[in-house]
């Protein structure tokens, strides 16, 4: 489930789970949800019982993976990401996440070999979803970074293709430039505690023509 707008999906997966508490997937798209609005928490409880009912769904397993390592503990995300990756091994997209846990846990079993693996895979699979900073953490050329940034940006467009509606700007009578903010680290994270300056040092009067977007 891939959605912008968490808010209204929470309600109503919680209204379908009150008529079927055993569907997995109301679970793992609750969980995921819950997860985008950094409730990591209970996201962990829904796709905890998401895996208890499918424990073969790569994709929940990825999710759980996800919601560990926000809340830092990294030994059951990187539980959490082998699960995915032994049940879809051709998702490169979970062997990096992968290959990032066990580098959190100074793990160096088959490192040379999961890196050649991701670098072999960007090269024959140019839209494999290889996190850029994943790529970036490992040895590999500039050329490869590139390549695998692109692929990263495409995805990020397609997916929000059907909400683009909602980041159109349509200028008003008034004469004021209107600045919009745009960023998926609105939360505790390095980028909005640098940010808070910028903010801060803005004109007294252009508090109303301030907009941020978290994603």
């Amino acid at each position: 489930l891939e959605t912008a707008r968490p808010a209204e999906a929470i309600p109503e997966l919680r209204r379908a789970l009150q008529r079927d508490s055993g569907n997995a997937a109301l679970w793992m798209y609750l969980g995921t949800a819950l997860a985008r609005r950094h409730e990591l928490g209970e996201a962990g409880d829904c796709l905890r019982k998401c895996v208890a009912l499918e424990p073969g769904w790569p994709e929940a397993q990825f999710n759980l993976g996800n919601v560990h390592r926000l809340l830092g503990d990294h030994h059951e995300a990187l539980l959490a990401y082998r699960r995915a990756s032994d049940a879809d091994p051709g998702n490169a997209g979970y062997r990096s996440a992968l290959l990032g846990e066990m580098q959190q846990l100074c793990d160096w079993s088959d490192f040379e070999a999961l890196c050649a693996r991701l670098r072999r895979e960007l090269a024959e699979q140019p839209d494999s979803a290889i996190e850029p900073f994943a790529l970036i953490s490992i040895p590999s050329t500039r050329a490869e970074q590139l390549r695998c940034a692109r692929a990263y940006a495409r995805r990020i467009a397609r997916s929000l293709a059907g909400e683009r509606h909602e980041f159109r700007f349509h200028r008003g009578p008034r004469d004021k430039l209107r600045v919009g903010y745009l960023s998926a680290d609105f939360h505790e994270h390095a980028t909005a505690y640098l940010a808070a300056e910028l903010f801060e040092l803005l004109p007294a009067d252009a508090g109303e023509e301030r907009d941020a977007l978290q994603l």
